[in-house]
């Protein structure tokens, strides 16, 4: 009886606290209304599933296309009618106004402060400078200091865009080609949407059988966004990728995971019987590595070419991470793309998907600056900060004044499911 009315007190007290928390401002709840911050905060938008491929995604209702019709993000198909979906409200979320009185805002982390054209709203955006830095916008990327501004791997992951998921593939093909090219040793299970790689052999003499990702009919990966349906730009080529899936290696043999355009392009080499990796780029080891014999295994990968680096990870850990040359960029006359290649023994590839980075652009908004790569010095309590949406967002590109003092923020927001 005692520990039954312990339990009821101690109840009871929690759910006061929590309602005294949410009453005097310690967890604001919000909603989000606007754009800005998509794919990773949602704006009042539309949902859609495409006919051809059963993908979601969302359109935002301040950027409906001109004639109508939306087009799948997956699979490059002609989707549903804009206007034949209800209007979906934006993303719920609760403030946290108790972080940042212990801790200061973190490079690339998200915060909410007061606009500062009008300080009774609230803005969300990432910050990506951070108090004394020179801040620069260059092709895409953020430099601090005249560096590029690297991500780590956890980072990365709260950045990425996805472009394409193979577990939505088309139930035919109805235009262009397939996004992953099956030919050769590779085959395609249509009903788990997994890869498979067989040889009758495990030499490692043998030649690497490759599977390479198509990006669309125009030839390479961009900076589009499914949420911005009637956006109309130049869109920019990107070669900030990153692949991920998980392996079932069922003998020993080598696999291999390739970014990069016909030029210039960098290979990662696993040995599934020795677990011996290798970063190799213009045909030189960069990088070698052990991280443990793979063969009969299950285990998940993730590779990028985030900040022009190289990075590989095993199940979340990360393995490797590199600088590459400093003069690479993608261009529609040089697209990047991926590949997995396969060389000798039996490999299952499934879920793998394909993202890309956030690519920062020219603000697009009247009576602002044009030139992104223009320094901007931050204040010792100031911060940069900027849209994951960046074609359309109003942020430190574009504010009268860039830096975002320290006494604006408002707190860390959390989403709400609902």
């Amino acid at each position: 009886m005692r520990r039954f009315t312990e339990i009821i007190v101690c109840t009871a007290m929690f759910a006061i606290s929590t309602r005294c928390f949410l009453l005097q401002g310690v967890f604001l709840p919000i909603q989000v209304s606007a754009g800005s911050m998509a794919e990773s905060w949602y704006g009042p938008h539309r949902d859609f599933v495409c006919p051809a491929c059963g993908f979601t995604y969302r359109g935002g209702i301040d950027r409906p296309p001109s004639d109508g019709a939306t087009t799948c993000p997956n699979c490059r198909h002609i989707g549903p009618e804009f206007n034949t979906q209800p209007e979906r409200p934006g993303d719920g979320m609760l403030i946290d106004r108790v972080s940042f009185a212990y801790r200061a805002p973190r490079r690339w982390e998200t915060v909410v402060f007061r606009c500062p054209d009008n300080a009774a709203r609230y803005c969300i955006k990432r910050v990506v400078g951070l108090p004394g830095e020179v801040i620069q916008i260059i092709d895409g990327d953020v430099y601090v200091n005249e560096s590029i501004a690297v991500k780590e791997l956890e980072a990365q992951r709260s950045c990425r865009i996805l472009v394409h998921d193979a577990r939505f593939a088309p139930r035919k093909l109805l235009a262009g080609a397939p996004r992953w090219n099956v030919s050769g040793n590779w085959q395609l299970d249509t009903i788990s949407k997994a890869f498979a790689h067989a040889s009758n052999a495990e030499s490692v003499k043998q030649e690497i059988h490759w599977l390479p990702f198509q990006p669309g009919i125009s030839g390479g990966l961009t900076d589009d966004y499914a949420y911005n349906q009637g956006e109309s730009r130049r869109l920019a080529s990107v070669n900030d990728l990153m692949l991920t899936g998980k392996v079932t290696a069922q003998s020993t043999g080598e696999l291999w995971f390739r970014v990069g355009s016909t030029e210039t392009h960098y290979d990662v080499c696993v040995s599934l019987e020795s677990g011996a990796i290798r970063l190799i780029g213009d045909r030189q080891t960069m990088v070698a590595t052990e991280y443990g014999e793979l063969a009969g295994h299950e285990f998940e990968f993730e590779f990028s070419t985030f900040d022009r680096h190289a990075t590989f990870a095993i199940n979340r850990r990360r393995i490797i991470q590199c600088p590459l040359g400093a003069s690479l960029r993608a261009s529609p006359q040089s697209p990047w793309s991926l590949s997995i290649g396969a060389r000798g023994g039996k490999v299952e590839l499934r879920r793998l998907q394909v993202y890309r980075d956030i690519y920062y652009t020219a603000p697009r908004i009247a009576n602002t600056p044009s030139d992104p790569s223009a320094r901007v010095r931050l204040a010792d309590d100031e911060f940069f900060v900027l849209g994951d949406n960046s074609p359309i967002s109003d942020d430190s590109r574009t504010f009268g004044h860039a830096g975002i003092p320290l006494r604006m923020l408002v707190g860390k927001p959390w989403k709400l499911l609902w």
